[in-house]
């Protein structure tokens, strides 16, 4: 499918990509996207400045004898960071060089957002940044105007189905659903590699860990307080979200992972001490004023898109109307198909978890292994029927 030629190419992409800055001898390499910001682990600066960096909170705060930890407002920041960092450094889970980086989730939601949900209670005005006579629009920076994130594990409640054909009984159970980031992203240090090491046949160029044979597969199971470094995934607003045509998945899936994201993630707002905006002070410092109004021309704006060729698919399925007639609602028991592109289809009991866009699309939750799978359309739906599971 589209989909899955999208995701080969981009693993050849990065292990081209890794090989080719081996042979520049470049040294430290990320891959990530261009709503993704990183900083040093915020706990780990804040524990250095301390009197006692070993009465931190945070788990790796012993990793403060051995390295520096600049401030974010500092020039190079996090290059710093890595030109200090030893290997190993068990307190930050460092072993080779790969580097496991926690990614959070922020939502659009903002300060209006949860005022009206909380009433007012516990307000936390954040002055904004005053750098000289900079005409600057901070609800133009992601990194100034989102400061919400994470989000609860959702137990949602699966219906056991009868012997018979599209029967239920009384008994439940639940899947675990939950809305972050995404898998830890790396950062890879190609000066301690050698050539050969960018061959090994274990290598697929995974864009969360794209070289298998010395990225950890534990990686995804590091929490927030046990690495060094966090990549902050900005949501965005929903122009911004859906301005990406190309997308093989559809708009359909786009504004329903917009959507659910956006409803999940923000039970957390940024403390002074994890906010990014003291970057851009130090940003201007570090280039001068004429340069940086250069250089932060038009920030945030989007371009004029061209109008859409008439063969363009994702434009398809953004004006895509169902026509089925048939509304469900979160809970109600039906099926669809994993794969509509598939040979031979086939057809999977799934439980409805959220109503989009009036019925036209919906996010289900596969009730035999709890995956779920957002924006499916609605004539990809259907009540009963001969199915897999």
């Amino acid at each position: 499918t589209g989909v899955e030629i999208h995701r080969q190419r981009q693993k050849d992409f990065n292990v081209e990509c890794l090989r080719t800055f081996k042979a520049q001898h470049k040294s430290w390499v990320l891959l990530s996207d261009t709503d993704e910001f990183i900083t040093i682990h915020p706990e780990l600066v804040l524990s250095q400045s301390s009197s006692s960096p070993q009465q931190s909170t945070f788990a790796a705060g012993g990793a403060s004898n051995k390295n520096t930890f600049p401030k974010i407002e500092l020039p190079n920041s996090v290059h710093t960071f890595l030109q200090s960092l030893m290997i190993p450094t068990p307190e930050l889970n460092i072993y080779t060089p790969c580097i496991p980086i926690y990614r959070r989730q922020y939502s659009a939601k903002e300060e209006d957002d949860i005022d009206n949900e909380n009433s007012n209670k516990n307000k936390q005005k954040i002055e904004p940044l005053s750098v000289s006579d900079l005409s600057i629009n901070h609800a133009d920076f992601a990194t100034f105007r989102w400061k919400y994130w994470g989000s609860n594990k959702v137990d949602f409640p699966i219906i056991k189905r009868g012997n018979s054909l599209n029967t239920t009984t009384n008994e439940t159970s639940s899947c675990p659903l939950q809305y972050k980031a995404g898998p830890t992203k790396v950062i890879i240090d190609l000066s301690r590699l050698r050539v050969q090491d960018l061959y090994h046949p274990m290598i697929e160029g995974n864009p969360h860990k794209p070289l298998e044979s010395i990225c950890s597969t534990y990686y995804d199971m590091y929490n927030i307080e046990e690495t060094g470094f966090m990549i902050h995934h900005f949501l965005g607003t929903k122009e911004q979200w859906s301005y990406r045509r190309n997308d093989q998945r559809g708009m359909g899936y786009r504004m329903a992972r917009y959507q659910t994201i956006n409803e999940h993630v923000g039970i957390h707002k940024a403390t002074n001490n994890e906010l990014l905006q003291p970057w851009l002070k130090g940003f201007i410092q570090s280039v001068g004023e004429t340069e940086a109004i250069r250089l932060l021309n038009n920030v945030g704006k989007l371009d004029p898109l061209s109008p859409p060729a008439a063969e363009d698919n994702d434009h398809e399925r953004e004006n895509y109307i169902t026509t089925t007639t048939t509304i469900y609602q979160v809970g109600d028991l039906v099926q669809t198909v994993f794969d509509i592109n598939a040979e031979d289809l086939e057809w999977y009991w799934v439980q409805i978890t959220a109503v989009l866009m009036s019925g036209t699309y919906y996010n289900v939750v596969f009730q035999f292994d709890c995956f779920e799978k957002l924006g499916v359309p609605a004539d990809e739906i259907r009540l009963n029927g001969t199915a897999v599971n």
